[in-house]
């Protein structure tokens, strides 16, 4: 049987206690998300690594069959036609791929937090070398086939501060990578949650970067989607709809979550 839904009904990007920096237990996040329009919802912890990489930010590795136990105890609630899925939120490597494939979850997320020295990418404001290798990272994560999308793709942001020929080529590689690979991008509700930056340009969000989906629009054929990246049950859906509001007034693409045979795609 194949199962269709508007994005509008999916988010396929949440957190919640065991990713170490969220906060509340899955059975909390499932109740709030009963209030509102979703018919499915994802889980996408931080995915531990073998090697205990960007420990601070996850679950230990010995972890992971508790976060996969919580997660179908979800499922076996059925609880009012709400469809629960098992997902992972991936920092890409090469090296990972093979780990990534076996792990058998419902889908994977991509994203890229971190620098190949190990340092969390905010550490290393208005380096163009950073920017450059993060989006190599970002891209080879899009051409891996491991993943139904690729969450802030603008990220970046938090450390590049101007949106200057730097930063438009890098972002124009990214959505190149994403049209050729067919993956996904995300528009992220919780960089529309974050404080402002400060930036030679004035306040702006961390991200989403509106020049990067402007970018998105003008050059076409890029799958959007939105969605919460929540931390906090309370946050399940917050600050969606303005996403799509910026996705509707650009005329970017919202694809539909296809299910069939438990292939999970967005067409």
């Amino acid at each position: 049987m194949t199962e269709i839904y508007p994005y509008t009904e999916v988010n396929l990007h949440t957190h919640f206690f065991m990713c170490g920096h969220a906060t509340g237990e899955a059975s909390e996040y499932v109740d709030q998300a009963l209030g509102t329009r979703l018919k499915v919802l994802g889980f996408s912890d931080h995915c531990p690594l073998p090697d205990h990489s960007y420990s601070g930010s996850r679950m230990d590795i010995a972890r992971l069959g508790q976060y996969v136990d919580y997660v179908n105890e979800q499922k076996e609630r059925r609880a009012r036609g709400l469809k629960i899925l098992l997902g992972a939120e991936c920092d890409y490597r090469p090296d990972l791929a093979g780990f990534y494939r076996d792990l058998g979850f419902d889908y994977l997320i991509c994203s890229v937090h971190y620098a190949n020295s190990h340092r969390y990418i905010s550490y290393y404001r208005n380096s163009p070398d950073m920017l450059h290798e993060y989006t190599d990272n970002y891209i080879a994560a899009l051409q891996s086939g491991l993943f139904i999308l690729g969450c802030h793709p603008d990220l970046f942001g938090l450390f590049y501060l101007d949106w200057d020929a730097e930063a438009r080529s890098c972002a124009k590689a990214i959505i190149e990578a994403s049209q050729d690979s067919g993956v996904a991008l995300e528009i992220n509700g919780y960089g529309l949650r974050k404080p402002l930056l400060s930036t030679p340009g004035g306040l702006r969000h961390q991200y989403p970067l509106n020049p990067f989906w402007e970018l998105a629009a003008e050059l076409g054929g890029v799958k959007t989607v939105v969605n919460s990246d929540a931390h906090r049950p309370e946050d399940i859906i917050a600050k969606v709809d303005e996403g799509y509001e910026m996705a509707s007034r650009l005329g970017l693409k919202v694809p539909s979550l296809v299910i069939d045979n438990s292939v999970i795609s967005l067409k």
